[in-house]
């Protein structure tokens, strides 16, 4: 933040203080969105930022809409404002993007599965939001006057582009050189004639095939992913399945087609999926060509109006949307609230370079839709201030359990099931408690409830357990086949189901599973795959 704190003490002058607040707002939002932490869930620290967002865009909003209403002559010096942003998340990118080298060069923890993260959970979120910084990053060299700064950001494009790069991530790669491509075209005014669009469109299908390859695996696992979603859009093609839809069915879809394709190549490639890894696909199957169309409708008139007022700040702006629209073809960049704060900055600062297209008529709205900007945004404040206050009270009571599970555990879940009732990570956590406290009549009546919202591996082995520590062994079969076909990889299931054959007393099937389970690929050789593979040659062995 180095950049943004020294020119804006040279600067003072040039803000009001609307300007100042929002900005302070602005850099506020982008470090608890990239590097807040709580020691909370995983789940109940993604919802509260969520939260925290919402509460941050309401209340900039709102401030905005006030400041105009009391203030309708005056104006907000936008391109300042804009580059002072553009500092800001230059800054950010660069604490982001040495962070994720520090990570490669084994300096800082990292996942056990990746490279790099950042500050994220896996890199996705972190080469999203580095892409997303980009045409902001290019903006605040080219707006930079003092040589010094200019030299620094220049500097700081390069980490992110080595970030970016090291981060094995196929779709960022691509989504950087098309970014890169359209940012020369721009600052050389090159004119592309038809062959050399010919040529670079060769070139992308041949780069995009060569990534292909590169992982071959991965890509195929979304193929497979891509095929099921597909199915789930051909049920519901005009309305969707509506909010929610994707996590409430697809791995539904997915058992299913294991169950019918037993032998499938894919079936080494399957796992537990919670996003489509093509945001319009899941567009598409959670609101169907209806919302699909709405929605680009709404940027149909965003590049419109960018066309119309083509300037450099409009044009930052669509790179940034356009840097986004390409991450959104292989992978779930609106997962991440960063890449949402981007988006609106953005179709924010197209609209606000707008106005020269606005007409008279709309202009006399203008205090009416302050007006309207105001109690909505109130509302979004309230709701959403209410929330996090919830969900800082499920924080507490979840940390609390790890330690020590008590009655009043139990007892502050049940007041909180009213306010959360249909947030499918809290009644799996709840599930789970009441699974832990030997509650299990109580766990499935829970764990059903989450089962409308959400289609999960866990929560059917869950479900099994419950019915299994009940003795219902069919209900139990049910579930635990359910989550063995939705992801065929895994080998609790298979081993969970031997154990109700084997508790049965079903010596065939109970030997059959043994040995299925002995002849199933390994994925990953982990201490508890181990542990089942000894167990069953054990019992096999007794058994002969």
């Amino acid at each position: 933040m180095l950049n943004y704190f020294n020119y804006i003490s040279k600067k003072r002058a040039t803000l009001n203080w609307l300007e100042k607040v929002l900005l302070t707002i602005f850099i506020v939002t982008c470090f608890l969105t990239l590097f807040g932490k709580t020691q909370m869930l995983s789940e109940i620290e993604a919802i509260s930022k969520w939260h925290l967002f919402a509460f941050s865009f309401s209340l900039a909003t709102c401030l905005l809409s006030i400041y105009k209403i009391n203030n309708p002559l005056s104006k907000i010096n936008q391109k300042t404002v804009i580059y002072y942003i553009s500092i800001i998340i230059t800054d950010f990118s660069c604490i982001l993007a040495l962070h994720g080298l520090l990570q490669a060069m084994e300096v800082v923890p990292c996942s056990r599965y990746f490279i790099i993260t950042g500050t994220f959970e896996n890199p996705v979120g972190l080469v999203a939001s580095l892409c997303a910084s980009i045409p902001f990053i290019v903006y605040s060299i080219r707006k930079a006057k003092f040589l010094p700064l200019k030299y620094s950001n220049i500097s700081i494009l390069l980490i992110v582009v080595i970030c970016i790069s090291i981060s094995g991530s196929r779709t960022a790669i691509l989504t950087m050189g098309v970014i890169g491509i359209i940012i020369i075209h721009q600052l050389r005014k090159i004119r592309f004639s038809k062959k050399s669009i010919i040529l670079f469109a060769t070139g992308l299908i041949i780069l995009t095939g060569g990534l292909y390859f590169l992982r071959k695996d991965s890509a195929d696992g979304r193929l497979l992913v891509w095929k099921c979603s597909w199915d789930m859009f051909m049920d519901k093609p005009f309305a969707g399945h509506g909010i929610g839809g994707f996590q409430a069915n697809y791995m539904n879809y997915q058992a299913i087609y294991f169950e019918n394709h037993p032998d499938s190549k894919y079936s080494r490639l399957s796992d537990n999926v919670n996003y489509p890894f093509n945001e319009y696909l899941g567009l598409l199957i959670n609101y169907g060509l209806v919302g699909c169309l709405i929605v680009f409708s709404v940027f149909l008139v965003l590049w419109n109006l960018c066309k119309w007022n083509r300037c450099d700040e409009t044009q930052t702006a669509t790179l940034c949307l356009t840097s986004i629209g390409l991450l959104a073809l292989f992978s779930y960049p609106l997962s991440y609230i960063f890449i949402w704060c981007m988006l609106l900055l953005s179709i924010s600062i197209i609209l606000f370079f707008a106005n020269n297209t606005i007409t008279l008529q709309v202009l006399r709205w203008k205090k009416l839709l302050y007006s309207l900007g105001v109690v909505l945004s109130t509302v979004i404040l309230l709701y959403s201030g209410t929330k996090l206050f919830v969900q800082y009270s499920w924080g507490q009571v979840a940390k609390a359990s790890l330690k020590e599970q008590t009655a009043s555990t139990f007892a502050k879940y049940k007041d909180l099931f009213p306010l959360l009732k249909d947030n499918k990570y809290f009644l799996y956590n709840y599930a789970v408690e009441l699974n832990y406290g030997k509650r299990y009549k109580e766990s499935i009546q829970i764990a059903q409830l989450c089962e409308k919202l959400w289609a999960d591996y866990n929560l059917q082995l869950l479900l099994g357990d419950n019915y299994n520590q009940l003795k219902r062994y069919k209900e139990a079969e049910k579930h635990i086949m359910l989550a063995a076909n939705m992801c065929p990889t895994r080998f609790i299931p298979l081993y969970e189901l031997f154990k109700i054959y084997k508790n049965t007393n079903n010596k065939e099937k109970s030997i059959r599973m043994a040995k299925t389970i002995l002849k199933k690929p390994i994925k990953i050789n982990s201490l508890q795959v181990q542990y089942i593979i000894a167990d069953i040659k054990l019992y096999l062995s007794l058994k002969d």
